[in-house]
C-alpha cells in the first residue's frame, strides 16, 4: 500500500522481493536486438504500474497479479521482435 501512495522505499524493497524471478525469466528470453538488462527493465516497469493497478481489497493476490503483469510485459516484448 506504500508503495502504491509512492514511497520510493517500499517500492524497492516490492521489486526486490521478485528479484530472483525477474533474473530467472529473463535469461530464459533470447530475443535479437534485447540484451538481459533490457529486460530487466521491462520487468521492473510492469512490477510498478502493477503496484499501482493493485486494489486495495484484494492484496492477498497481489504477487501473482505482479508476476502475472511481468510474464505479459516480457510476452509483448517477444511479440514485437
Amino acid at each position: 500500500i506504500k508503495a502504491k501512495h509512492g514511497d520510493q522505499n517500499a517500492m524497492f524493497q516490492v521489486i526486490k522481493s521478485f528479484e530472483g524471478w525477474i533474473v530467472k525469466q529473463c535469461h530464459y528470453y533470447n530475443l535479437k536486438g534485447y540484451e538481459v538488462d533490457d529486460l530487466k527493465q521491462v520487468c521492473y516497469q510492469a512490477v510498478i504500474y502493477a503496484v499501482y493497478r493493485l486494489n486495495e481489497d484484494e492484496l492477498v493476490t497481489a504477487p501473482s497479479f505482479i508476476l502475472r503483469c511481468m510474464h505479459n510485459a516480457l510476452r509483448f516484448e517477444c511479440r514485437k521482435v
